[in-house]
């Protein structure tokens, strides 16, 4: 036998490997090494008869990684001489996840019952030495400039939507006794998915990792993110300067796995604090998260991480200053309990839909049982700019309930807004979770009309609305308001509110009003003089980004009264109309101011264009006013389709005193 087989041989007798000899070489199986927690199982080594050039040496094995869900086959072929009294083995080496690229060059060296392994391909390097020292063996890996590249199948396996992964990996392990320990960094890591909804770019991140092995396991790792950009769905964020810090600890227990004291910290704007739990392997599929504290800085967690989901909504010119304050605990059973609790908030929309000032309390909720809801309180707030004073809310629950633990008033617009009720529950159908019951009174409509940019009108506004539900999409209100105004009353009713806050929001609502006083009405929006009393209704109103789409106005005052010359213009450019059945319009301007008996317009809004109408229609037209007296006048409206927009520039050329232009 040759001396180099006869070495080997007796190498292996040592370890207490007893090898299978034939008349080719040597062959010898071992099931399982397990190196700190690095695991090699059904290895195969095969050493053939040695020749002038040296023995022939090849290995074929499995390896599995600590917390690693498979095996990844290894294969190496060298050939095995003693140079300087060490034994040196030279070839190549391969893993399957890499098999797409050439083998890599493979370097041994034993001596002295140390090991120094090296495989070079590229740029790539891994290095693996071992070390006896008192009895005891110590392992050291090295991995540089490892393509991430080459693990795109084995993340494909896991997540197929993946289609690119690069970048590169550096890593350290270290096993001796019984734990494992190691570093590991990654430059200019990215990934795309095939639909472009999850990217990462630029990423540079660095970690440390602890690996105790055992019948319960534990791993602490580290991780710092130093730069990149992410994207998943609508949620983008870039590494602020100053990085990213996680820690945690991920830990075997009776069922699952556990992760513990997990710590994220992105200075000056998120720290998150929290654990949870995942059921193992051939145990029934279940989660928990424990969240003991989520704390949110403003405006830097807005502007880093919920600005591009905000903008996606409507919302990316919200402005906020304070902080905020979050716990709370769920399960794949549902959420169990959360808090929130604001800390001076202030936030502002720059497009006028809500603002809060001074925000402060917290806010609890529970799935079961009797709970304190909290409490929550604002110096003042607006909504589409219409002002709400200082208000303090008190909440009480009881098993996922959680509703006012009393009636609130806040001051608005001289009057007030009483919420008599309000209450959340999840148990209910979807239309019936949120639900309130609310009243207004003593509202001063010039200081509305005021905020809302409308013509200053006086009255005042009241009603009652005793049930408010919302489904997270569409607010309805039933019930109705009640406005005194122009000394008459307006009654809304049927009010439904789709996207309150959201893109686009509509309002759907039956409008009647009565008995309106037209000297102080046409007065107000100065569209020339009329005496009497208006009567009519909006039906089936319909406004999108609170511009009207869809109506059918009727407005109508049969007692008759008196019309300027201005308003007589005014009206009959609504129609495109003139004069009928009267004196000649020469003679008209010598007068200021005309009798009439009856007065009618009616407008049905849809797709753009006003369907005109009065109080009556011929082949030649439909009257709008019905003169009484001397000079008796009679308008008639001639267009029975006028474009929307048309319309509107006629009612405010009116409305600036200039003569209205009709085609």
């Amino acid at each position: 036998m040759p001396a180099l087989l006869r070495t080997a041989i007796g190498l292996l007798a040592l370890v207490g490997i007893t090898p299978a000899i034939g008349a080719a070489g040597l062959a010898l199986r071992i099931e399982r090494v397990d190196a700190g927690g690095i695991i090699a199982e059904g290895i195969d080594v095969k050493l053939a008869p040695a020749t002038s050039g040296g023995a022939g040496l090849s290995l074929q094995a499995k390896a599995r990684m600590p917390g690693s869900g498979g095996a990844t086959p290894v294969s190496a072929r060298c050939t095995l001489m003693v140079v300087d009294g060490a034994w040196r083995c030279e070839g190549t080496a391969a893993l399957a996840a890499t098999a797409q690229s050439d083998d890599g060059r493979l370097t041994v060296t034993v001596k002295a019952g140390n090991v120094d392994a090296e495989v070079k391909q590229a740029a790539a390097r891994l290095r693996v030495q071992s070390t006896a020292r008192e009895g005891a063996r110590r392992w050291q890996v090295q991995l540089r400039r490892f393509p991430l590249a080459r693990l795109a199948d084995a993340v494909r396996a896991r997540w197929p939507e993946i289609t690119r992964l690069s970048g590169e990996l550096d890593a350290e392990a270290e096993a001796g006794g019984a734990a494992l320990r190691g570093t590991y960094a990654v430059r200019d890591g990215a990934l795309d998915s095939a639909d472009g909804t999850t990217a990462a770019a630029g990423v540079r991140l660095h970690g440390a990792w602890q690996w105790l092995p055992g019948t319960s396991w534990r791993l602490t790792p580290t991780l710092q993110l130093e730069k990149g950009e992410f994207l998943h769905g609508r949620f983008y964020a870039a590494v602020p300067e100053g990085g990213i810090d996680l820690r945690g600890t991920i830990a075997q227990r009776p069922g699952g796995v556990a992760l513990d004291e997990v710590h994220l910290t992105d200075h000056g704007a998120v720290e998150i604090r929290g654990k949870a739990m995942f059921a193992g392997a051939g145990n029934a599929a279940g989660w928990s998260v424990d969240l003991a504290s989520a704390t949110l800085t403003f405006p830097q967690a807005f502007d880093r991480y919920i600005k591009p989901m905000a903008t996606a909504s409507g919302w990316g010119g919200l402005g906020l200053r304070g902080s905020v304050v979050a716990s709370g605990a769920a399960s794949d059973a549902g959420v169990q309990r959360w808090s929130i609790q604001p800390q001076s908030v202030d936030l502002a929309d720059d497009a006028g839909r809500l603002a809060v000032r001074g925000l402060d309390g917290a806010v609890n909720w529970h799935n079961s049982g009797d709970y304190d809801g909290g409490s929550l309180g604002w110096t003042s707030a607006e909504a589409y700019r219409v002002s709400l004073g200082p208000a303090h809310w008190r909440f009480r629950g009881n098993d996922g309930r959680f509703a006012l633990a009393g009636p609130v008033s806040v001051p608005l617009m001289g009057g007030a807004l009483d919420v008599k009720a309000l209450s959340v529950d999840r148990h209910a159908a979807r239309d019936q979770r949120w639900q309130a019951t609310l009243a207004v009174h003593d509202i001063d409509m010039g200081a509305l009309s005021r905020a809302m940019g409308w013509p200053v009108f006086g009255g005042r506004l009241g009603g009652a609305v005793p049930q408010v539900r919302y489904d997270g999409e569409r607010l309805v209100l039933d019930g109705g308001l009640m406005l005194h105004i122009f000394d008459g009353t307006l009654n809304v009713t049927g009010m439904a509110l789709e996207r309150p806050f959201g893109v686009a929001p509509t309002l759907a609502a039956e409008i009647a009003f009565s008995d309106l006083d037209l000297a102080l009405l046409t007065g107000t929006f100065d569209i020339g003089e009329i005496s009497g009393r208006l009567s009519g209704k909006l039906a089936g109103l319909r406004l999108v980004d609170w511009q009207p789409v869809a109506f059918d106005a009727r407005m109508t005052a049969l007692g008759g009264g008196t019309i300027s010359q201005r308003a007589v213009k005014s009206i009959s450019s609504v129609g495109g109309g003139g004069f009928a059945a009267g004196i000649q319009a020469s003679l008209l301007r010598m007068f200021d101011t005309f009798g009439y008996s009856r007065l009618g317009i009616g407008c049905a809004l849809a797709n753009n264009v006003c369907h005109m109408s009065g109080l009556d229609s011929s082949g030649h037209g439909y009257t709008l006013v019905d003169g009484r007296g001397l000079p008796r006048i009679r308008i008639v409206g001639h267009q029975s389709q006028v474009d929307w927009p048309v319309l509107v520039d006629r009612l405010r050329e009116a409305m600036r005193g200039h003569r209205p232009i009709v085609d």
